[in-house]
């Protein structure tokens, strides 16, 4: 009869595997508890000292006068950032900056839909554009792409909104009503309109959510603060944008 006899505990691992489950739920529960009494949990430091403000506060004016110095130089001479008038279309890419203090920087950065790490975006080649990318330069590296690295953007990681809800375009017709109106029916005429900067540009570009990227396979070999022509990763990169994204890609 003993080997019909109802042993007295689990095994070890279903014990384990349920108290697992019981903290869960006990958790799950103290959330929803949380959530219904209107009580937040502070999730920051318990004490910050004041030399991280400090830093924080120089770290913000450095960009805010960098952005002031800038606006002087395009006034003066509005030309100044454009490196070639053949040139239309700019790939810009974020790649640093998780905790920007200045809120200029931030706002820029959100204007130009890079607001988080490793996001890229398309625009237009203007004096305004290269000025708000001279602005946020430590941030960002751009240039010119070629229609390769453009393609592979937008079959590999393009997306669309529908009903504000983020969804992958799987199919012709998505772009088709959209944009047909404007003669863009296929994902080659969305392409051929970025590429080419043609005049319905913003409404195809405005189709497109930004590229949510990741950082190079190889990593980093430079300085992400350092400007691209003394050696670094940041900034104004010409063609060579173009290595950098195969790599990402």
């Amino acid at each position: 009869m003993e080997k019909y006899a109802v042993p007295n505990k689990l095994p070890s691992k279903q014990v384990a595997i349920l108290a697992h489950r019981r903290k869960r739920i006990t958790q799950e529960k103290a959330r929803i508890s949380q959530k219904h009494s209107g009580v937040k949990k502070f999730k920051g430091k318990g004490f910050m000292k004041p030399e991280a403000f400090v830093a924080t506060y120089r770290k913000a004016e450095r960009d805010d006068m960098r952005i002031k110095r800038t606006a002087e130089v395009h006034s003066l001479r509005p030309k100044t950032f454009i490196q070639d008038d053949t040139k239309k279309l700019i790939l810009v890419f974020r790649h640093r900056g998780n905790r920007i203090a200045s809120k200029s920087v931030i706002h820029i950065l959100r204007e130009m839909r890079l607001s988080k790490k490793y996001h890229a975006t398309l625009m237009k080649v203007t004096p305004e554009n290269i000025k708000l990318l001279a602005a946020v330069e430590p941030y960002v590296s751009w240039g010119y792409p070629s229609i390769q690295v453009l393609r592979d953007l937008v079959f590999k990681y393009g997306f669309t909104k529908e009903k504000n809800k983020k969804v992958n375009i799987s199919s012709n017709l998505q772009i088709e009503e959209a944009l047909g109106k404007h003669n863009i029916i296929c994902m080659e005429d969305l392409v051929h309109e970025l590429f080419t900067v043609g005049p319905h540009f913003d409404e195809a570009n405005s189709f497109l959510t930004h590229f949510v990227l990741q950082a190079p396979k190889t990593g980093w070999e430079k300085s992400k603060g350092q400007h691209f022509s003394k050696g670094g990763e940041c900034g104004f990169r010409g063609d060579a944008i173009n290595e950098l994204f195969a790599s990402v890609l």
